[in-house]
């Protein structure tokens, strides 16, 4: 399918990347993108590095860190000992700081903030815009109808508030009809325990993890 600009094509290439909600994908993609950039060149990233000191991270950040640093060699382990070196200094100081009968300007970390959570939420931003925008068009409708993408619960919710009325009764019956293929490969699933059960176990084995993608993604954008 044509794409009129960068934007549009990076939404169809969301579809065409397995089964995951498009929206999910994309901030998960800004994430590992903020992520790469800022360790591969850490020692010169004095911005980065101040933004990680001053706003910590999340668990699910922090975890996706870890992750990345034994995936790539561009992030490895030495960048993110001397961030987590810099984020434990920070904290050893505010507790310092906290000892005294006068607190000093010093910020204690707040909790909640996370770069990489204002990165995601704004990569979500764009992108439910985008898709609010482009599913008035046939040709994207139909990349979407004829993709295994599913956009999940919350991301689906936002879009059937804000989009065309329309495009609101195509969405619908296009998620009635996702959503309502995932349920039967689970009936299929757990069908294929009963002891009568002949047949073989096939792709239905993954259809709760699917379904754990479509009902559990959190989103951060403002209703």
């Amino acid at each position: 399918m044509r794409a009129d600009n960068v934007l549009e094509s990076e939404v169809i290439t969301l579809f065409e990347q397995g089964d995951n909600c498009p929206v999910c994908r994309s901030m998960e993609k800004s994430v590992d993108g903020w992520v790469i950039g800022a360790f591969s060149d850490l020692l010169h990233n004095e911005s980065a590095r101040e933004q990680l000191r001053e706003n910590g991270l999340c668990r699910e950040h922090l975890k996706r860190i870890v992750e990345l640093a034994r995936e790539k060699s561009d992030v490895g382990s030495l960048a993110v000992s001397i961030i987590f070196r810099e984020l434990l200094v920070e904290q050893l100081l505010w507790l310092e700081d906290s000892k005294g009968s006068i607190l000093k300007k010093r910020r204690k970390p707040v909790d909640g903030s996370c770069v990489l959570c204002s990165v995601a939420a704004q990569s979500e931003k764009i992108y439910l815009s985008a898709f609010c925008k482009f599913l008035d068009r046939d040709e994207v409708r139909r990349s979407y109808e004829e993709s295994s993408a599913v956009f999940c619960l919350g991301h689906s919710k936002h879009l059937v508030e804000k989009v065309s009325r329309q495009t609101r009764e195509w969405l619908i019956t296009v998620q009635k009809n996702k959503y309502g293929e995932v349920a039967k490969e689970i009936d299929d699933f757990v069908s294929k325990h009963d002891y009568r059960n002949e047949a073989p176990i096939g792709p239905e084995r993954n259809a709760w993890l699917k379904a754990s993608r479509i009902i559990g993604e959190k989103h951060s954008t403002e209703q």
